[in-house]
């Protein structure tokens, strides 16, 4: 239980850094976001994963989960991942200002 207590934890903050703080215009990673666009012309996939903390947390979230935890899959631990992980995303960015 803790593992699945700190993936919640990694997700929401992963969630969070990605969007917020490394691909922002002039960090690291500010190209990712016009390569995606580029590649893809997709205005879904720039905001689930580069504009909105509570979407790429969920996203890290619902796929982590399957990758981690297929071998002992439980639908009931999949949502408390995912909903939990949107849940502190957005407490993160609210406490940052940044959602």
């Amino acid at each position: 239980m803790i593992e699945l207590i700190t993936f919640v934890l990694f997700a929401s903050v992963a969630g969070y850094v990605w969007t917020a703080l490394l691909t922002e215009p002039g960090e690291i990673l500010d190209f990712m976001p016009a390569l995606v666009y580029r590649l893809t012309k997709s205005s879904f996939l720039m905001k689930a994963f580069f504009q909105c903390g509570k979407c790429a947390a969920g996203q890290i979230a619902l796929w982590g989960y399957v990758i981690l935890w297929w071998s002992e899959y439980s639908i009931k631990e999949h949502l408390f991942i995912v909903v939990f992980s949107i849940f502190f995303a957005h407490v993160i960015g609210t406490w940052f200002r940044k959602e």
